[in-house]
């Protein structure tokens, strides 16, 4: 059963696949502006600093961490026809050395959003073998030691699906999952007693009547826990609903949300079907103070900020994206979004740097040696420093986007506040 609910919560990906990776396919990694297909599923990448040198290199696939001057990376082989090996590495910028930490076998799908780093560990939401059938598929969450550099399994997911979330709230991880009846519920699991639970609230979807209630995202912003809610009515209505807990999953409150959305497409052909399927798959939600940051899976992404009851767009634009940073302990919330100018074939890539307890965002140009070069993923660390992926944003074939990876520290980005916001609609 479950195979046919998720079935009908996937067609916004698939309007928007495109020439991007699907999960399953070769280098997809569960971000859908990071997963475009390459000739490789790894490659040696030189690293720049901010006055374009080089300062080391690396073999890589994806970016998943950023901690006190180390990057975790993993890669993994090129094999079309079986899931294959996914290695993970802990790379120091200053020594230019990478170290084997663990290999965790038989990957198929990974959503970097979905990690989390606490006490010197990263937990990774990790599914392997064929993600398609609950019965040939297994999710696991699996413990990145930074200290023992080591990389085990701790926890199996009841309900495995690709399409469940986590966060870390103290010292414990809450999965949203799905049962085979189609209950959307919540998995406890305690990393000091190593006890698992079901936590109330669960909702339930009708296969049907194609009506219910669903769990598209769980996050937690260093005080609550937040649930990212999807009602569909039996007309086809569709409402998406913040609902707030404390630690303990005592219910707070509850708000429907109402994003202004923007496409990096024309949307008019399939109006009806993208505002009725629009929030059907999450890749990143995020609360901090007052503001929410949402991002669909390669089709919506905003930024809104709750003033006076009311949710007002902060962000529009269709090249907006999260700046990973799994730090549980002290998050820094950061943007970027590239202004691009098809005719000219010129990119300005834009940092922003959200402060919600003085409610202040400041911007910063993130300078590069081309201007049709742009950031095609980044992260970040608790001092706002800045390991990103960038690319020929021009190229006329993936052979030629010549990816580079940059590290630029925080004091080298002339940050300064504003309230010149990106509002571009397509």
């Amino acid at each position: 059963m479950r195979k046919h609910i998720l079935s009908a919560f996937i067609i916004s990906s698939v309007i928007l696949s495109g020439c991007y990776a699907q999960p399953g396919d070769e280098g997809y990694i569960g971000d859908p502006y990071t997963g475009k297909r390459r000739s490789v599923s790894y490659s040696s990448t030189s690293i720049y600093n901010s006055r374009n040198e080089i300062i080391g290199e690396i073999d890589y696939s994806q970016l998943l961490y950023m901690t006190d001057g180390n990057i975790i990376y993993c890669k993994y082989g090129s094999n079309y026809d079986a899931y294959s090996n996914m290695e993970l590495y802990l790379y120091n910028i200053d020594s230019n050395t990478s170290q084997l930490l663990g290999v965790i076998e038989d990957w198929s799908f990974l959503n970097k959003n979905n990690s989390w780093a606490a006490d010197g560990h990263l937990y990774l939401l990790v599914t392997t073998g064929d993600y398609i059938s609950e019965d040939k598929s297994k999710q696991e969450v699996y413990d990145v030691d930074l200290n023992q550099q080591s990389v085990k399994s701790i926890y199996t997911v009841k309900n495995p699906t690709t399409y469940n979330t986590m966060t870390i709230a103290e010292d414990k991880l809450f999965i949203s999952s799905t049962d085979k009846k189609g209950t959307f519920l919540i998995e406890s699991y305690d990393l000091k007693s190593m006890e698992s639970s079901i936590m109330q609230p669960s909702f339930t979807y009708d296969e049907e009547s194609s009506s219910g209630e669903v769990i598209r995202y769980i996050t937690y912003d260093e005080e609550n826990i937040y649930l990212l809610r999807v009602k569909r009515e039996a007309s086809g209505d569709t409402f998406v609903y913040i609902d707030k807990y404390d630690n303990n999953f005592n219910f707070i409150s509850s708000k429907e949300f109402e994003p202004e959305l923007d496409y990096g497409f024309d949307p008019s052909d399939n109006y009806d079907l993208i505002m009725e399927q629009r929030f059907d798959v999450a890749m990143c939600f995020r609360v901090f103070g007052d503001y929410f940051y949402y991002e669909n899976r390669g089709m919506i992404q905003c930024m809104q900020k709750l003033e006076n009851d009311e949710f007002k767009s902060v962000f529009r634009s269709p090249y907006l994206k999260w700046i990973t940073n799994c730090d549980a302990d002290g998050q820094v919330n950061m943007i970027f979004n590239v202004e691009r100018n098809d005719v000219k074939q010129k990119n300005k890539n834009m940092i922003y740097s959200i402060d919600e307890k003085t409610d202040t965002i400041k911007s910063a140009e993130f300078v590069l040696f081309d201007k049709k070069y742009c950031i095609n993923d980044a992260i970040t660390d608790s001092e706002g420093n800045i390991f990103a992926e960038v690319r020929n944003g021009f190229a006329e074939s993936q052979e030629l986007d010549d990816y580079r990876l940059y590290y630029i520290k925080n004091s080298e980005l002339d940050f300064a506040e504003t309230n010149d916001f990106p509002d571009t609609l397509f």
